[in-house]
């Protein structure tokens, strides 16, 4: 394995999170998951996303991603729909991490956690700072977003709503290294076309981690999960 630039390096100082490894059909375990510099540097320079499935609901995903809210690193968090999208808002607005409002705004910020639909990725450079960007976790309870590739506007321009994420991450790259994508979902892996999902996002492969066991927070907390 090449050596991991220090730019690299330093979005992990910390490992991000730890779950269980596991096979895709059987769901058998193969060890403990983190997702540290090591592991990102190779998921980033080798096309690999990191599938996180068998999720206990959405509630369970927001509530997972608010243990990195103080994050060293920024993270791109994308709901797979603009109603998804404006109920994690409702959700954190709940919680006081955001304030109340009538109508979610179409991106904003928790902490070093920056909140995007799909199709407002391709703005966010222009609205947020994307400093220190070490991943892209899709939220896609239902694993649809992948099948996205063929909707007309009513323009007559094709939405290719996975484009939007493949390209955001191409375009900020460091290198060979493009920003890891987490997808986590509700459905177990043998239920999806992975393989298919994986080409439409531009993607090698997936390793497989058991959303059940999984356990985003700093490294100290992580160290009592293990």
């Amino acid at each position: 394995m090449s050596k991991i630039p220090q730019q690299i390096a330093e979005l992990y100082i910390q490992p991000v999170l730890v779950s269980q490894r596991i096979t895709r059909m059987e769901e058998t375990g193969i060890g403990r998951y983190w997702l540290d510099a090591k592991t990102a540097w190779n998921l980033g320079t080798e096309a690999i996303g990191l599938f996180v499935q068998n999720i206990r609901g959405v509630d369970a995903m927001h509530y997972q991603i608010s243990r990195i809210v103080d994050s060293d690193s920024t993270w791109v968090i994308v709901p797979s729909s603009r109603e998804f999208l404006a109920q994690t808002y409702m959700t954190f607005a709940r919680d006081g991490l955001v304030p109340q409002c009538r109508r979610s705004p179409e991106s904003w910020n928790v902490g070093n956690l920056l909140f995007s639909g799909v199709e407002g990725l391709c703005r966010l450079s222009q609205i947020h700072s994307l400093w220190r960007l070490a991943g892209v976790i899709l939220l896609d309870p239902l694993c649809h977003v992948y099948r996205a590739r063929d909707y007309r506007l009513s323009n007559g321009r094709n939405h290719d709503r996975v484009e939007r994420v493949v390209q955001f991450r191409a375009e900020n790259a460091v290198g060979d290294w493009q920003p890891p994508l987490l997808l986590m979902t509700c459905q177990p892996a043998k239920s999806v076309p992975t393989e298919q999902a994986a080409r439409a996002y531009c993607l090698n492969g997936w390793h497989f981690v058991d959303g059940r066991s999984l356990k985003f927070a700093p490294a100290p907390v992580l160290a009592h999960a293990v």
